[in-house]
């Protein structure tokens, strides 16, 4: 009886199991896995066509324009930090227009003596949110007398605060809105 009840979920369920199954086959043959792949390597990284093919592989599956596949990153967070100490270098601001990022990630950018932004002078600034949403107009206007601004960090989850996550479409809205205004450095979105 219950599994009846449930019979629409569990069509919905292998619907969705299908179509990531065949997104994923599809990956692994755009990018020719093959035996190679799946060899040895020295441990550099360099050279390592197994690994190089891999982040490929996610990157597609993923819908992602790159991807970063490690066993050596251990939290979401460190992904985050490994973005930001990426892109960003001593003299760059980085601002938040989704207010303050959740506490672990305020440790990465701010807290002078731990390795953090800040001791590679690199500045910080946030913007709450209004309403719910990103405030366009208060960030064009930072933007406008703060020209050392060099990303954007939008974080898609509430994280600790009550509103309710930014959908894709909202992200894709402000990041037209913002190209418009003329910002062209990186838009740097936490996913998670």
């Amino acid at each position: 009886l219950a599994e009846k009840k449930c019979k629409k979920q569990f069509e919905l369920a292998d619907e969705i199991c299908l179509y990531n199954q065949e997104k994923v086959l599809k990956a692994f043959q755009n990018n020719r896995i093959a035996l190679r792949h799946f060899g040895q390597s020295s441990g550099y990284g360099y050279g390592d066509e197994g690994r190089d093919t891999l982040n490929k592989v996610y990157a597609e599956a993923f819908g992602a324009e790159r991807a970063l596949v490690s066993p050596s990153v251990l939290s979401g967070t460190h992904a985050l930090t490994i973005g930001l100490f990426g892109v960003l270098r001593p003299g760059d601001e980085m601002l938040a227009v989704t207010g303050e990022p959740y506490d672990t990630l305020r440790d990465v950018i701010g807290k002078k003596s731990t390795g953090s932004l800040a001791d590679f002078n690199i500045g910080y600034n946030y913007i709450p949110m209004k309403n719910g949403k990103i405030d366009i107009k208060r960030v064009a206007a930072y933007l406008k007398s703060h020209k050392n601004v060099k990303m954007l960090f939008v974080q898609r989850s509430r994280g600790y605060e009550w509103r309710e996550a930014l959908s894709v479409d909202k992200i894709g809205e402000f990041i037209s809105e913002i190209r418009k205004i003329g910002f062209a450095d990186c838009i740097f979105v936490d996913n998670c």
